[in-house]
């Protein structure tokens, strides 16, 4: 039997492949149709530009959220993913101490998903093989694409080609914010974040942060770094998925906050923006700065601050955030306060990440973390 494999974005086969794939992505979400919404409203969002209008897909109409379907000679849908093309940046050395930066876009998979009566069949892999290929193709004349993917299914994805790379989680659980001792509090104000477009200087901070700290690793050891460019566009994703699920799994209308800043003498000296899991009842670190422990202190109380109020059951942030960058603060301080409220570490992390570049290169993934996530 042929089979044949599309990139597409029409609506009707888009929902048709979505309402298969539910049972596997609705996670807290309560129903099917819920689902759906959840994915008209991502769709919506200026990362995702879902509901442009493609007259001839190649490279620059392959920018956002596409959707590819393996159909059998009979239209059949035997197996689905998405692909989510973004800003990325590549670091390489150039030599005698130095580096230099290269921006560019890189796709990343998700929501790969095979019908019961397609399984064990194959056909993933086919598809991911078919997809892997028809992007090769648009980006063979960059060397500067990379392509990555966040597995719940293990290192299935090793046999493509992709690297994995382990990043554990830590916890820290509800109800220790009393523990938290920040010196002369009453000097910081605190000012909470609600929406993306309160993020602009946030997000402006971040980027220059993390690109900055890979190339000064790039330029000392020579070996090649691919990131994800921070943008407000990821965050606006990110929170807008958050408050549609949390409203549609708790039954109940809210304004949810996304993040707080510090600031001192009116300048800001520190600041945390986070998702919700609703189904894991948790809050997810996405950017997070401060210039000192006692920041850090003030900005990990709040996020406890607002597991309190939800209910809900722990902070989880990646490692690689707080242990990959150069924060103004040792190692062993942020140890010792985690440890002083008995946070969890060394959690194995769900979702492992993987990436590749097209024809085959050493490199180092910097800030895997949780906010390149999709």
């Amino acid at each position: 039997m042929g089979y044949s494999l599309k990139p597409t974005l029409d609506k009707d086969l888009v929902t048709q492949c979505q309402y298969l794939s539910a049972e596997n992505w609705k996670n807290a979400l309560k129903d099917d149709d819920d689902y759906i919404l959840r994915e008209v409203v991502a769709y919506n969002t200026r990362l995702f530009n879902g509901f442009r209008k493609i007259d001839q897909w190649n490279r620059d109409s392959l920018n956002g959220i596409t959707f590819w379907v393996l159909q059998d000679e009979n239209g059949t849908t035997a197996s689905s993913c998405e692909t989510l093309v973004r800003p990325s940046y590549v670091i390489r050395g150039k030599g005698n101490g130095e580096s230099k930066v290269i921006e560019s876009v890189s796709p990343c998979f998700a929501s790969v998903y095979t019908p019961p009566a397609f399984r064990g069949k194959g056909q993933a892999t086919r598809m991911l093989k078919g997809v892997v290929e028809r992007l090769e193709e648009v980006y063979k004349a960059d060397p500067d694409v990379f392509i990555a993917l966040y597995s719940e299914i293990g290192r299935f994805y090793e046999k493509l080609g992709f690297t994995f790379f382990d990043v554990d989680i830590l916890k820290i659980h509800a109800g220790v914010q009393d523990q938290i001792v920040v010196d002369q509090e009453e000097k910081y104000s605190v000012v909470k974040i609600t929406k993306s477009e309160e993020c602009g200087e946030i997000v402006s901070h971040y980027d220059s942060l993390v690109l900055d700290d890979a190339k000064e690793r790039c330029s000392r050891d020579q070996i090649t770094r691919i990131l994800y460019k921070p943008t407000v566009d990821i965050l606006e994703w990110m929170f807008t998925r958050a408050a549609f699920i949390g409203c549609k799994a708790n039954s109940e209308e809210i304004e949810y906050q996304f993040g707080v800043k510090i600031l001192e003498n009116d300048k800001t000296v520190g600041y945390v923006t986070w998702t919700y899991d609703h189904l894991e009842k948790s809050v997810d670190i996405l950017f997070i700065h401060f210039n000192d422990i006692n920041i850090f202190k003030l900005l990990i109380k709040k996020v406890l601050l607002v597991l309190e109020v939800l209910h809900y059951d722990h902070v989880s942030i990646w490692e690689s955030q707080l242990f990959d960058h150069k924060y103004p603060v040792s190692a062993e301080h942020l140890e010792n306060l985690l440890k002083s409220i008995r946070a969890e570490r060394g959690l194995k992390n769900p979702s492992l990440s993987a990436a590749k570049f097209f024809k085959g290169e050493e490199f180092i993934w910097e800030e895997n973390t949780k906010w390149p996530w999709f």
